[in-house]
């Protein structure tokens, strides 16, 4: 999450703050799975405020598809 390039709004396409000591390593683990929406709580706590309102004006999908 922190070197792959997923977040079209960012300058570097990918969250550029500091990345926390612990904390989800992937994408999906931002999403709540059962309302299939970003946790914005969780986004809050592990990004600057540029990169959480970048991530959530990501539409997300309501499949479960997994990569």
């Amino acid at each position: 999450m922190w070197s792959d390039p997923w977040v079209p709004w960012l300058p570097a396409r990918k969250p550029f703050g500091p990345q926390p000591l612990q904390g989800p390593s992937k994408v999906s683990e931002l999403i709540d799975p059962i309302t299939f929406t970003w946790n914005l709580s969780l986004l809050n706590s592990m990004f600057q405020q540029e990169e959480v309102i970048a991530i959530s004006a990501i539409k997300l999908s309501r499949s479960t598809i997994h990569d």
